[in-house]
């Protein structure tokens, strides 16, 4: 992406979270190591392709030292291995933490999807989000630690116990953090359930 559209994606993405998600100035540091990346829609990626929410709890945003996007990797590869499906892109888990997620799509060599599973907005807990809202599940979910630790968690109504067990891995944690990969669904599913656009709309606003 060019300085400018960097420039746009962090003010608009920091209006549209009211509040939520990561500050204008380290947001904007951190999307300009990642100017590499690119964002693509629903038109640009095949209705069978398969996409990912990635959303992160603790301090990932305080410590440079942790190795955020190569935690994901392993946690996405982990969900291809229990799927059998290949991740084509990744989609935010809400707006205002764009520089987490680009972070992480810099290291897979991933894509960005335009869109977001909270509404184009920020949201303070998991179950806020357009898949709760469909009452479509979110499983199967991998959540990982900097420091190696995984858990998948895939039984059939546990949606609900996603976000404490990611809170108390990141609590038990050295790092702080913990990695939620989730929402792994067809484009065709994804783009009737979650918000579409979110990152057109922040470099527009």
């Amino acid at each position: 992406m060019t300085i400018k559209r960097i420039k746009a994606l962090a003010a608009g993405s920091t209006f549209l979270a009211t509040g939520g998600g990561f500050a204008f100035g380290p947001k904007l540091k951190a999307l300009l190591a990642t100017q590499s990346v690119s964002i693509v829609s629903a038109s640009e990626l095949d209705d069978n392709d398969t996409l990912c929410a990635i959303c992160g709890i603790g301090s990932a945003g305080e410590q440079k030292e942790i190795d955020i996007g190569g935690t994901a990797k392993i946690a996405i590869a982990k969900i291809e291995e229990i799927t059998g499906k290949k991740i084509k892109a990744i989609i935010p888990g809400e707006v205002g933490v764009e520089n987490i997620i680009f972070d992480i799509a810099k290291s897979t060599g991933l894509p960005v999807f335009d869109g977001d599973t909270a509404g184009r907005r920020a949201v303070p807990e998991m179950n806020q989000d357009t898949f709760f809202i469909a009452d479509e599940s979110i499983l199967p979910v991998v959540v990982a630690t900097p420091e190696g630790e995984i858990k998948i968690i895939d039984e059939p109504g546990t949606d609900l116990s996603v976000e404490p067990i990611a809170r108390q891995m990141a609590i038990n944690s050295k790092s702080k953090t913990s990695i939620i990969v989730s929402h792994v669904r067809s484009v065709q599913k994804i783009k009737n359930i979650i918000s579409l656009g979110s990152m057109s709309t922040a470099m527009q606003a």
